[in-house]
């Protein structure tokens, strides 16, 4: 999630239509939606201005079944996912014992 986030916010930074009201959408989820607004609304405290004057006050909770920008974030980190577990297949970090 952290990625999409910094990714979304790169973007927005960057826009040269300054005025344009953004909408975040998270999934309706009963465990992670309490966790996702919390973070959203520190990560929208911590944003520059210009970005923080665009971002809703609260993010949008819908069904991914039915909501195509939700359906479009889970295939672009499905997506990713695979391809970067396909990159990294075997690969052991520092703090993975033998």
């Amino acid at each position: 999630m952290e990625l999409r986030v910094s990714v979304c916010l790169s973007i927005i930074d960057s826009s040269p239509d300054d005025d344009i009201p953004m909408e975040f959408f998270f999934d309706e989820n009963v465990i992670f939606g309490p966790r996702a607004k919390a973070w959203y609304l520190v990560i929208r405290a911590m944003s520059p201005p210009n970005v923080r004057a665009r971002m809703p006050v609260e993010p949008f909770f819908r069904n991914d079944k039915t909501t195509m920008p939700l359906q479009a974030a889970d295939l672009t980190a499905k997506r990713f996912s695979r391809t970067f577990r396909s990159r990294f297949e075997g690969c052991r970090g520092e703090h993975e014992a033998n």
